[in-house]
């Protein structure tokens, strides 16, 4: 006998993918984002809604290896495989503000940056 569900449920909130492992780090200041991995890009969500507010990403002929957020949580820093070091502005657009090309391995740049 199969069970008989007489209620129908609608979604009331829908939490968006906002990591797919890797890298996570929360702004210290005031703790209301995250930053994480999301296929391969950096996203940037609200800890309060769930809601991914912006998501950062490398271009199509890059990918990012690492990322760091300054304790104010105004400043992303990515590193790519094309040996550009990013620094993102944290408005709701997440603007690009400036890149450096690196002559060798960017990773030990960003410890200032990096997440505890």
């Amino acid at each position: 006998m199969k069970p008989h569900f007489s209620r129908t449920f609608r979604v009331d909130k829908h939490i968006e993918a906002c990591y797919t492992g890797g890298k996570v780090c929360i702004a210290e200041k005031d703790a209301s984002r995250l930053f994480g991995w999301c296929n391969g890009d950096v996203a940037v969500s609200d800890l309060k809604t769930g809601r991914v507010l912006f998501t950062v990403t490398a271009g199509e002929d890059d990918n990012f290896t690492t990322f760091g957020v300054d304790s104010e949580g105004k400043v992303l820093v990515t590193a790519g495989q094309s040996q550009l070091l990013t620094s993102w502005e944290l408005t709701d657009s997440g603007e690009e503000a400036w890149v450096w090309r690196a002559r060798g391995l960017l990773y030990g740049v960003l410890s200032n940056y990096d997440c505890q």
